[in-house]
């Protein structure tokens, strides 16, 4: 599940982004409910949260002017091929970029 960082946190003094915040953090919700009942089958099913600081895309175009190191979109495709490529025996719950 790759989802932002905001879903970790609520930034409720930014009227824009109050409720978007909340919706991120029921995909983190959901997210830890799947990994737990994952763990209770016999499935070789893991689930691993991806969560992205700002990312380069036309959604954070505005910004760019305060130049601020953003990811790439190469940074998360490299997270999840390091979460698929890790032994069975190996459970990556969260992974923060």
């Amino acid at each position: 599940m790759v989802q932002i960082i905001a879903g970790h946190y609520l930034f409720p003094f930014m009227k824009d982004i109050s409720v978007y915040g909340a919706t991120r953090h029921s995909v983190t919700a959901i997210t830890e409910c799947l990994r737990e009942l994952m763990g209770m089958t016999i499935l070789p099913i893991r689930v691993t949260s991806i969560s992205p600081g700002a990312v380069e895309t036309e959604m954070t175009a505005n910004l760019r002017k305060l130049e601020l190191n953003m990811l790439k979109f190469i940074d998360i495709a490299e997270a999840v091929i390091h979460a698929l490529s890790a032994p069975q025996r190996v459970n990556i719950p969260s992974y923060y970029i």
